[in-house]
Protein backbone atom coordinates (compact mmCIF):
# COMPACT_ATOMS: atom_id res chain seq x y z
CA UNK A 1 0.00 0.00 0.00
CA UNK A 2 1.60 3.48 -0.88
CA UNK A 3 2.02 6.35 1.68
CA UNK A 4 -0.57 8.15 0.07
CA UNK A 5 -3.78 4.99 0.00
CA UNK A 6 -2.38 5.10 3.53
CA UNK A 7 -3.27 8.32 4.33
CA UNK A 8 -6.96 8.03 2.48
CA UNK A 9 -7.49 4.91 4.38
CA UNK A 10 -6.49 6.17 7.95
CA UNK A 11 -8.27 9.88 7.23
CA UNK A 12 -11.48 8.47 5.66
CA UNK A 13 -10.71 9.98 2.66
CA UNK A 14 -12.85 8.86 -0.73
CA UNK A 15 -14.79 9.32 -3.27
CA UNK A 16 -16.87 6.61 -3.59
CA UNK A 17 -20.52 8.77 -3.26
CA UNK A 18 -18.88 12.40 -3.16
CA UNK A 19 -15.93 13.04 -1.07
CA UNK A 20 -15.49 11.94 2.40
CA UNK A 21 -13.21 12.85 4.71
CA UNK A 22 -13.57 10.97 8.49
CA UNK A 23 -16.03 8.80 6.71
CA UNK A 24 -18.02 12.21 6.64
CA UNK A 25 -19.66 13.84 3.53
CA UNK A 26 -17.59 17.41 3.02
CA UNK A 27 -20.34 18.86 1.26
CA UNK A 28 -22.41 18.50 4.26
CA UNK A 29 -20.54 21.33 5.55
CA UNK A 30 -20.61 23.81 2.77
CA UNK A 31 -22.68 26.08 4.33
CA UNK A 32 -20.40 26.43 7.60
CA UNK A 33 -17.64 27.23 4.55
CA UNK A 34 -19.29 29.58 3.20
CA UNK A 35 -20.47 31.11 6.81
CA UNK A 36 -16.78 31.60 7.88
CA UNK A 37 -15.20 32.59 4.36
CA UNK A 38 -17.54 35.09 4.14
CA UNK A 39 -18.88 33.66 0.77
CA UNK A 40 -15.70 33.64 -0.66
CA UNK A 41 -15.87 29.76 -0.93
CA UNK A 42 -19.34 27.92 -1.81
CA UNK A 43 -18.43 24.14 -1.49
CA UNK A 44 -15.42 21.91 -1.80
CA UNK A 45 -15.20 21.84 -5.50
CA UNK A 46 -12.23 23.65 -5.76
CA UNK A 47 -9.90 22.60 -3.34
CA UNK A 48 -7.24 24.88 -4.19
CA UNK A 49 -9.76 28.00 -3.19
CA UNK A 50 -10.54 26.15 0.06
CA UNK A 51 -6.79 25.79 1.53
CA UNK A 52 -6.29 29.62 -0.13
CA UNK A 53 -8.71 30.85 2.52
CA UNK A 54 -8.33 27.71 5.48
CA UNK A 55 -6.15 29.92 7.77
CA UNK A 56 -8.71 32.76 7.66
CA UNK A 57 -11.73 30.10 8.04
CA UNK A 58 -9.96 28.02 11.02
CA UNK A 59 -9.18 31.43 12.68
CA UNK A 60 -12.74 32.61 12.62
CA UNK A 61 -14.15 29.04 13.92
CA UNK A 62 -11.84 29.02 16.63
CA UNK A 63 -13.12 32.27 17.35
CA UNK A 64 -16.40 31.24 17.89
CA UNK A 65 -15.17 27.86 19.63
CA UNK A 66 -13.64 29.95 22.54
CA UNK A 67 -16.52 31.75 22.75
CA UNK A 68 -17.84 32.06 26.57
CA UNK A 69 -21.33 32.51 25.72
CA UNK A 70 -22.77 32.43 28.85
CA UNK A 71 -26.14 33.56 27.93
CA UNK A 72 -26.44 30.61 26.01
CA UNK A 73 -27.61 27.64 27.75
CA UNK A 74 -25.81 24.37 26.42
CA UNK A 75 -28.59 22.76 24.17
CA UNK A 76 -28.57 19.96 21.66
CA UNK A 77 -28.37 22.68 18.62
CA UNK A 78 -25.14 24.30 20.67
CA UNK A 79 -23.34 20.80 21.37
CA UNK A 80 -24.20 20.03 17.53
CA UNK A 81 -23.37 23.61 16.14
CA UNK A 82 -19.99 22.84 18.25
CA UNK A 83 -19.56 19.60 16.64
CA UNK A 84 -20.03 20.44 13.23
CA UNK A 85 -17.47 23.37 13.44
CA UNK A 86 -15.15 20.59 14.99
CA UNK A 87 -15.44 18.51 12.06
CA UNK A 88 -15.41 21.16 9.64
CA UNK A 89 -11.79 21.89 11.40
CA UNK A 90 -11.17 18.35 11.09
CA UNK A 91 -11.65 18.26 7.92
CA UNK A 92 -9.83 21.29 6.73
CA UNK A 93 -6.84 20.28 8.50
CA UNK A 94 -6.93 16.58 6.77
CA UNK A 95 -7.00 18.51 3.28
CA UNK A 96 -4.48 20.93 3.53
CA UNK A 97 -1.96 18.11 5.13
CA UNK A 98 -3.26 15.54 2.11
CA UNK A 99 -2.14 18.69 -0.06
CA UNK A 100 1.06 19.52 1.26
CA UNK A 101 2.32 15.86 1.08
CA UNK A 102 0.84 14.27 -2.36
CA UNK A 103 -0.50 17.56 -4.08
CA UNK A 104 -4.52 18.12 -4.81
CA UNK A 105 -6.78 15.41 -4.74
CA UNK A 106 -6.70 14.02 -8.12
CA UNK A 107 -10.13 12.85 -8.75
CA UNK A 108 -11.43 16.80 -8.77
CA UNK A 109 -9.36 17.36 -11.58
Amino acid sequence: MSDKDKFMQENGISNNFGLTVKGLSVNEFSYLLQHYSEGKVVSFDNLDLVLKYKDEVMTKIQKDLNKDDKDLPESVLTVNARYNLENLTDILNILNEYNQKFGTLTFFK
